[in-house]
């Protein structure tokens, strides 16, 4: 049938019988054998893609929206009224399947669909998340099959649109140059910033799932988590600062995922450590002048903004996400906002007061970012600090980008002490209790380095000095008394 369905010569009566044996093969793809599947998965293909040039489609695509089990939301199938009426996804399945081979064939599957059907914009939406789901395959041949399917979609829509392209490059406005685009390597399979065509190709189609995606990082399935988050770190890759518009729908279901995976303790490791990696990628690509003011209302428990309130375990989750944001921002983008952030990281009332560990241990990661922003300390690829020139020129730019962020701000200059003592502040606090020992002696290192704080700077290397001798005096006295 396969044969059949490719043949020209049969082109004229396949065109009649294309879409029903498209919708008899779907039911194969849950078949026991893998080598049946994938002859299903064939079959399905040749179906679909037969080729309708009087109408400028494909015979068979009436059948995709079968396969993917999709069904409007105000309609309702006559066969509902009369047995089950259920939808199943069978793609959905099939992408998933433990059969590289069924995988692979699958991925060619969406990449004709994609690329070479004649109706083929009509689909895209509905085909795209798969697409990006087998560029996170672990065989790399489906991985290698999906991302060049979307290279080719990405070349197809620069020719179209070619006005478009040409702006952007004639004019070098290919993403936001606040962004820290190139400072760290993307997450595998990419090698490199995906091509402009491909990212404006997938950016026009994830708002339609994007939603649904979220939603699923707190699935009750372990195996869709998973799924989910590397989905959702593919998105973040393609889509970039487009997703600036989304934060008021990212922020609370990030936070919501990393709830869920704490009550599952070890069994949510893997899928926390993915959800980061998105936090951190968003951080990459999206400036801080857009979601530090949109996080700060929400770390405040502003009522205009929570109106339902918020808590302090609410907080803790919102400054994890700010955490990882700011580690993958440009440190001189972070250094404009040090002030309101050691201010909200420092309000007594809330953290400093707070006994709840998980918001103590939150808050000191937010200001660690910003003692190492002010510091000129970036993380290279292999997570060590830079040095020598480099760190210093780091340096040079974080102190000016602070001093113009306040100045163009309030219209003053100032030495920033008042938010030097502030920090240091929280960090001593933080400093006494055992769990965060190390990680606020590193921070107060940074702060003392901080050249960005002028006069404040030496203040801070003489607290930590006296800080240091009480600290270890102490621990001689316990020792002593033992």
């Amino acid at each position: 049938l396969e044969k059949v369905c490719r043949a020209p010569a049969f082109n004229q009566g396949m065109i009649i019988y294309a879409c029903a044996l498209a919708r008899a093969g779907l039911p194969v793809f849950r078949h026991r054998h893998a080598r049946v599947r994938l002859a299903a998965v064939k079959l399905v293909q040749a179906a679909l893609c037969v080729p309708y040039k009087d109408k400028w489609r494909g015979a068979g695509t009436d059948a995709i929206v079968d396969m993917v089990g999709y069904t409007r939301e105000d309609t309702i199938p006559v066969a509902a009224f009369y047995g089950k009426g259920t939808q199943v996804n069978y793609l959905a399945e099939v992408t998933n399947d433990p059969s590289a081979s069924v995988r692979l064939g699958v991925a060619c599957m969406l990449k004709e669909l994609l690329c070479d059907i004649l109706d083929r914009y009509d689909h895209k939406t509905r085909l795209i998340a798969y697409a990006l789901n087998a560029v996170n395959d672990p065989d790399p041949k489906t991985s290698g099959v999906a991302m060049e399917a979307l290279k080719v979609c990405g070349a197809e829509y620069e020719r179209e649109n070619q006005d478009e392209i040409v702006e952007r490059r004639q004019y070098g406005v290919d993403g936001d140059r606040r962004s820290a685009h190139g400072l760290r390597p993307l997450p595998s399979p990419f090698e490199e910033r995906p091509r402009l065509g491909t990212r404006l190709y997938v950016r026009g189609c994830t708002r339609r799932f994007l939603k649904p995606l979220l939603g699923e990082l707190t699935d009750w399935r372990s195996g869709s988590r998973l799924a989910s988050a590397k989905l959702l770190r593919t998105v973040i890759v393609y889509c970039e600062e487009s997703l600036t518009t989304e934060l008021w729908m990212l922020v609370p279901e990030l936070c919501a995922a990393l709830k869920a995976m704490d009550r599952l303790g070890k069994e949510g490791d893997e899928v926390r450590a993915v959800v980061g990696e998105c936090c951190e990628l968003l951080g990459r690509f999206l400036a801080p002048d857009s979601y530090v003011p949109f996080l700060l209302p929400r770390l405040k428990g502003d009522l205009e903004v929570m109106t339902a309130g918020t808590d302090g375990l609410g907080r803790s989750l919102v400054l994890r996400v700010a955490s990882k944001m700011l580690q993958g921002s440009k440190g001189s983008e972070v250094a404009k906002h040090a002030p309101e952030l050691v201010e909200a990281l420092a309000d007594g009332a809330t953290v400093l007061a707070s006994s709840i560990p998980e918001l103590r241990s939150a808050a000191l990661g937010c200001l660690d970012q910003v003692a190492r922003a002010l510091a000129g300390r970036p993380k290279t690829a292999t997570g060590q600090a830079g040095g020598g020139a480099r760190e210093s020129s780091e340096k040079q730019a974080q102190a000016s980008a602070a001093a113009n962020a306040h100045f163009l701000s309030t219209g003053r200059l100032e030495t920033r002490g008042r938010v030097t003592k502030a920090a240091l502040l929280c960090l001593l606090v933080w400093r006494n209790e055992a769990d965060l020992e190390a990680r606020a002696a590193e921070a107060l290192a940074d702060l003392a380095s901080a050249e960005a704080f002028g006069q404040g700077g030496a203040a801070a290397r003489l607290a930590l000095e006296l800080s240091t001798l009480r600290f270890e005096e102490a621990k001689r006295s316990e020792q002593t008394a033992a």
